[in-house]
């Protein structure tokens, strides 16, 4: 009895380990080693379990490509999007454009809804727009004051989301189980094209003494739904990982495993 339960165990150690299957690829983004615009794209693909390749992309690179006509528009983030055998397709630019296209191959994108797409669409233009109109305000301490002031340019777009916070929730029927999402009662691109802006705000609001720390507290509605955002479980989780490896970027940019990452996840294959 010894004697077999020895020889079961040989062969046990001489069983070769299987391999880690690499996960094939729906599409790849292209964007740099930050947030930026990128940000609601990696959320999308990663919440809604598709498989992508991340690539960092450094502005030196960037810079290369774009002076050699090799963008298809004029920046990042781009999405090079996969066949059935794992060959590049197309290329697309726009991040929202990129942005819905991930959101409706994951489900997140309502686009059988006409009227629900359009919502989420005006959404990720309007955050477009925020963005331009404080593009440079907040360098200085004058500007900031401006941005945040009652007529403030800042002001004037989130008190516009505010109230399409309240339009949502009325659409609802002033449901209890309203869970504070933009759109509907679930977890849209829309809601992540919000959290890309308001992320990198309260990380601005942060950073100056010079903006009190109650401006935020009329916008109880941005508030909730920021909370409801960063306590989401694969927000979190994703949060933690690209920090991390953000940090190893910085560390070895040389490094292809974490300049160019790949996660699991449900393939969607493209095609025309």
């Amino acid at each position: 009895f010894f004697f077999l339960l020895t020889e079961m165990a040989a062969e046990a150690k001489e069983e070769p380990e299987e391999e880690e299957q690499v996960p094939i690829p729906s599409f790849k983004i292209s964007y740099f080693p930050f947030a930026g615009r990128a940000f609601s794209l990696r959320l999308a693909g990663y919440i809604g379990g598709i498989s992508y390749t991340d690539e960092f992309i450094t502005k030196e690179e960037h810079g290369i490509t774009k002076s050699a006509s090799g963008r298809r528009w004029s920046g990042l983030p781009e999405v090079t999007i996969y066949d059935k055998d794992n060959r590049g397709l197309l290329t697309i630019g726009q991040s929202n454009t990129c942005l819905r296209y991930i959101g409706s191959i994951s489900g997140l994108y309502p686009d059988s809804n006409p009227i629900l797409g359009a919502l989420c669409d005006e959404i990720l233009d309007s955050c477009e727009d925020t963005s331009a109109a404080i593009k440079g305000g907040m360098a200085t301490k004058e500007g900031r004051a401006e941005l945040i002031s009652k007529d403030g340019k800042l002001t004037y777009w989130l008190t516009k989301f505010e109230k399409r916070f309240n339009e949502n929730e009325k659409r609802l029927n002033n449901n209890d189980n309203c869970e504070g999402y933009i759109v509907g009662n679930s977890l849209t691109i829309a809601d992540l094209k919000l959290f890309e802006l308001f992320h990198s705000l309260f990380l601005i609001f942060g950073s100056y003494e010079d903006i009190p720390k109650d401006y935020v507290t009329q916008f109880p509605n941005i508030q909730k739904h920021y909370q409801l955002m960063k306590e989401n479980e694969s927000v979190e989780e994703f949060l933690q990982k690209f920090s991390l490896r953000n940090s190893e970027f910085k560390l070895d940019p040389d490094d292809k495993d974490i300049k160019i990452q790949t996660f699991k996840g449900k393939t969607v294959y493209g095609s025309l």
